[in-house]
């Protein structure tokens, strides 16, 4: 029997750039899994958790299936000049969503963390001048998700020590399609390990 895999997150789980479905078309690619990329593109952990119960339970979410939040990158961008998502928000909203993976579906839950970016240039951000994207905050955001999740008993994937110089898009923060495939062996190893 097949194996459900449900990802929450944002353009990079989505996949933009890339022509195999980013990081996670790559987590299937004919394996004894299904896997559901649910990323949305501009998604915030605020946006994410106000679907992912409905979409999960749609698509039959169960005790033995696994959910991934890949969700992180916009909350820590500035827009206007400040926070998209403060810190202690985005905490706050990822520990919802681990606690409600927890009580409706599974226990088999991942954190995805924040992958690097080239702030060279992403400040302001070449897709939507009103935003950008500074290292600092992307850093102390992925350092309070992996915090969060150890004594959740919830699996952090570290994304940080990635050399991604050479993977990344021209907007710096998107990952080329090598980049994608870097993410998807992190992320499939930990799937094999739960599954």
């Amino acid at each position: 029997m097949s194996m459900l895999v449900f990802v929450f997150g944002d353009s990079i789980a989505w996949g933009l750039y890339d022509d195999r479905g980013g990081w996670v078309g790559r987590l299937w690619n004919g394996r004894s899994h299904l896997v559901y990329n649910l990323g949305v593109d501009g998604e915030t952990s605020e946006d994410t958790s106000k679907r992912f119960i409905a979409e999960a339970k749609v698509r039959g979410a169960n005790k033995n299936s696994i959910i991934v939040f890949a969700v992180g990158v916009n909350d820590s961008s500035h827009m206007n000049g400040s926070h998209r998502v403060g810190l202690d928000e985005y905490v706050h909203n990822m520990e919802g969503m681990i606690d409600q993976a927890g009580e409706h579906f599974t226990k088999k839950i991942v954190c995805v963390g924040l992958a690097p970016i080239d702030e060279s240039k992403t400040v302001p951000f070449i897709l939507e001048k009103t935003l950008s994207f500074y290292s600092l905050d992307r850093h102390e955001y992925d350092l309070a998700l992996e915090k969060m999740c150890n004594p959740k008993n919830v699996t952090y994937v570290p994304l940080r020590d990635l050399k991604f110089h050479d993977h990344l898009s021209e907007d710096g923060v998107h990952p080329l399609s090598s980049g994608h495939a870097m993410i998807a062996e992190r992320v499939l190893q930990v799937l094999s390990e739960l599954g």
